[in-house]
């Protein structure tokens, strides 16, 4: 049976490879962003452009008429200069929580949404406590929803490439805590599952490998065909210069903060999905550049 799915989030790299996986599956894909140029480059049925943070009202014409959403509205964790005044909370936490409520005044089937994996461990960090507000009101909200939590992303590492190609890359806190971080085309399959497939319930999920984060940087310097090249940055240090940042760029601090934890600790998930490797996405990043 064909469903109409809102995909929120549409023009980031998980929200595209789930339009592209929802489409192949033979659904109808209606893509949500606040960028129109960007939502017109992506192969979808139809765009809407409206901004999550305007509150529910702004949402109605987004909902109006689909069966299923999928979430992965969200602020970045890659440092950029753009909103630094755009915290989780405030953009993660109230956008997503708008749409809930735009999605519950519909009456849509199912709601389900990407948040983080060992979200309680980070509790007190707000890029998971604004996650996890989401999770709490989709579960008081009547809905059916489903939940994705993935250790991480192939390409928030991807994003430091460019300090490989300049020479060294910083290493925040110890080199040799793991991780099993997973390719978005590969969740996207599982992101598309929690969407239509019923009893998905909640499910935290990694790629399938286990790597030190040396092992990754190595992995990076191996497509560029460079001796691995590491600055050892103290996540203690990482942690103090964040709260020097909060009053002139909040979300900043909040990425930074989130660094330092994962710096400190193994972020693995016992269930591993997919078959990309993080190498096979670095020399596929290389050769594309």
């Amino acid at each position: 049976m064909t469903s109409t799915i809102l995909v929120a989030g549409a023009t980031g790299s998980l929200g595209r490879a789930v339009c592209n996986e929802l489409k192949s599956r033979g659904h109808r894909v209606r893509a949500l962003g606040r960028n129109a140029k960007r939502l017109d480059a992506l192969d979808v049925d139809e765009c809407t452009v409206a901004d999550a943070l305007a509150g529910p009202d702004g949402l109605s014409a987004a909902v109006d008429g689909v069966d299923r959403v999928f979430s992965c509205l969200g602020a970045s964790v890659m440092p950029s200069a753009r909103g630094l005044y755009q915290t989780y909370d405030k953009v993660d936490r109230r956008g997503n929580l708008n749409l809930v409520e735009a999605a519950k005044r519909q009456g849509v089937d199912r709601f389900a949404y990407v948040s983080v994996a060992l979200s309680e461990q980070m509790r007190g960090l707000q890029y998971a406590d604004a996650h996890e507000a989401v999770v709490d009101g989709l579960r008081d909200s009547g809905l059916d929803y489903a939940i994705v939590r993935p250790t991480g992303f192939f390409s928030a590492f991807g994003g430091l490439l460019p300090f490989a190609r300049k020479g060294r890359v910083p290493a925040i806190g110890d080199p040799s805590v793991r991780t099993n971080p997973i390719d978005e085309r590969d969740l996207a399959v599982l992101c598309a599952d929690a969407t239509l497939q019923a009893h998905f319930g909640e499910r935290t999920v990694g790629g399938p490998e286990v790597l030190s984060r040396e092992a990754i940087m190595a992995a990076m310097f191996a497509a560029l065909d460079k001796p691995t090249r590491l600055r050892r940055v103290p996540a203690g240090l990482v942690r103090f210069m964040s709260y020097l940042m909060v009053p002139f760029a909040p979300r900043l601090a909040h990425i930074v903060r989130f660094y330092a934890w994962v710096g400190e600790h193994d972020c693995i998930a016992e269930d591993s999905f997919g078959t990309r490797t993080i190498a096979q996405y670095f020399r596929e990043q290389v050769s594309h550049a």
